[in-house]
């Protein structure tokens, strides 16, 4: 599925993302959400929740690579080369969530 910058503007009302990082982003977005489609049980929520959930992520994505890298403080500093993948995972994870029913095993 794609979506386009209109929608993250006017349907999901995004506003974190100019259009030039909303496209970059955006297919990254849906490839995440397909392949939570194709690990877990996946269930919409709404009409368009697949789109707002790609929009959400694509954010989080975003928001992830602004994220701190490193931290100064007079002679001490610190690099964060190093960071919690599944701690990221489980964040992205959780904004698809908002949109999507996303859960293992079976529904029933």
């Amino acid at each position: 599925m794609t979506v386009d910058f209109a929608f993250y503007r006017d349907v999901y009302r995004g506003s974190a993302l100019e259009e030039e990082g909303f496209t970059a982003l955006a297919p990254r977005a849906a490839a995440l959400v397909a392949h939570y489609k194709r690990i877990y049980t996946v269930a919409p929520c709404g009409e368009d929740s697949e789109a707002m959930a790609i929009c959400a992520v694509a954010e989080g994505l975003a928001e992830q690579a602004h994220g701190l890298r490193s931290a100064s403080v007079g002679s001490v500093s610190v690099n964060y080369q190093e960071y919690d993948t599944a701690h990221l995972a489980r964040q992205l994870l959780s904004r698809a969530q908002v949109y999507l029913d996303i859960y293992r095993g079976c529904g029933g």
